[in-house]
């Protein structure tokens, strides 16, 4: 579980650039890389410092999901990480046998409706 968080960060750029505009199959399934694989009810046992290589994950997807989502600058507009790791940590009790993708994926959505739509900078 331990690794190199850089590692595992350019290797969520590399993947989020390498990302076509729908990067799914006809049935709408993809392959997940990395600690997404794993259970929730792992996660629920992690140590913190498992627990921050899952925030760099999701950190990762989260890139990914904002550049490649139309409309979307920042789907977690407003949510500190730990905001974020707490609606992991509460889904995760929830649904103890769905993936940490499927978790994040599924807080991405719930956020979707509040995300920041343009550059702040703008």
């Amino acid at each position: 579980m331990r690794g190199s968080i850089a590692a595992i960060a350019a290797g969520m750029l590399t993947l989020a650039w390498a990302l076509p505009a729908l990067a799914a199959d006809d049935d709408g399934k993809y392959l997940i890389k990395g600690v997404g694989t794993q259970p929730c009810s792992e996660y629920l046992e992690f140590s913190p410092d498992d627990k921050l290589v899952v925030e760099t994950w999701w950190a990762g997807y989260l890139t990914a999901y904002n550049l490649m989502t139309d409309d979307t600058y920042n789907v977690l507009k407003g949510t500190t990480p730990a905001q974020a790791n707490a609606w992991l940590e509460n889904y995760c009790r929830d649904n103890p046998d769905d993936l940490i993708a499927v978790a994040v994926h599924a807080m991405l959505e719930y956020y979707f409706p509040r995300r920041e739509r343009m550059s702040p900078n703008r």
